[in-house]
């Protein structure tokens, strides 16, 4: 199974994420930091990334941006921003987020999110 990781600080939405995607079979690594979630995503090697939008150390935008920026990142990795209110355009284009998703989601959205961005491998029961 693919391994997912989110990171934000400890809260309704990141444990509600955590839950589904553990509750759906993902190995879920959690951060509370941008610079946590930089670090982990070096160590970890994670399928796909998960970043709140606010964050202690670094915001979702400036460690997406240091992903992307890092030589040792693959560049397809998906980075997604959980935000609940509007991201400028030219935020996301020059952060390179994959895609902004709402922190109060569907569970059959966050399904269909990662399976086209990850493919339909990481579901067992496809």
């Amino acid at each position: 199974m693919a391994k997912v990781l989110i990171a934000g600080e400890p809260g309704n939405p990141i444990e509600v994420l955590e839950a589904e995607l553990a509750g759906q079979g993902f190995q879920v690594v959690v951060a509370v930091t941008g610079q946590e979630a930089y670090e982990s995503v070096l160590h970890e090697k994670p399928d796909a990334v998960i970043l709140a939008a606010r964050m202690p150390v670094f915001d979702g935008l400036t460690t997406c941006r240091m992903l992307r920026d890092d030589p040792d990142i693959p560049p397809e990795l998906p980075v997604f921003l959980m935000s609940e209110n509007a991201v400028h355009a030219k935020s996301i284009e020059r952060a390179e987020v994959t895609e902004v998703i709402n922190p109060r989601h569907e569970a059959s959205e966050l399904r269909e999110l990662l399976t086209r961005h990850l493919g339909k491998a990481v579901w067992p029961d496809l």
